[in-house]
């Protein structure tokens, strides 16, 4: 029986796949669910397989099923699962949902756990930019600066935050940079 499931959960794994690659995110979010309880009963290995878990968030995120992207995410968050990314696209969920405290602290969540992962960085710098928060973005770009000196888009994301602030001066310097 352990062989007949096993083969049931790859075939339905490797559906799901399919389904997802064809872009038919609706079906790979129902096979890959359906692959994750296959995985995750008493019967088979009883195990928490997070890569399955995340791929039912990816499924979920891309159908626009933003609820069932933020239950998946959030599983593979507390697990644990692809580090800061997973933040990054469970507080995308909660944007997409239009909860921006949530969105907020997922990402502040992110920070604290992730300190050094440049693309929790980057979402914090964009999430205090398009929050007309200056102050804390220009705090989170100097951190993805001094990891990545040489980027271009955050001298001139810089350029941008100075501008806001009417700081034309410091402005001119970081777009002549970029």
């Amino acid at each position: 029986i352990d062989l007949l499931l096993n083969e049931l959960y790859i075939g339905t794994a490797n559906r799901a796949s399919e389904a997802f690659t064809s872009q038919k995110y609706d079906k790979a979010l129902e096979l890959f669910e359906l692959s994750l309880k296959i995985e995750t009963s008493p019967i088979f290995k009883n195990v928490v397989d997070t890569s399955m878990i995340y791929n039912c968030g990816l499924a979920a995120n891309n159908a626009k099923n933003y609820d069932k992207a933020i239950e998946y995410f959030g599983k593979a968050a507390a697990l644990a699962y692809n580090g800061g990314v997973t933040f990054s696209l469970l507080k995308a969920a909660y944007m997409a949902k239009g909860d921006t405290i949530k969105a907020s602290e997922t990402i502040q969540k992110g920070f604290e756990l992730y300190p050094n992962d440049l693309a929790i960085i980057v979402d914090l710098v964009n999430y205090y930019l398009n929050s007309n928060k200056a102050q804390d973005a220009l705090k989170y770009l100097d951190m993805a600066k001094q990891k990545d000196p040489t980027n271009a888009s955050f001298l001139f994301a810089e350029g941008t935050l100075y501008e806001k602030m009417g700081e034309f001066e410091k402005a001119a310097a970081a777009y002549a940079k970029s």
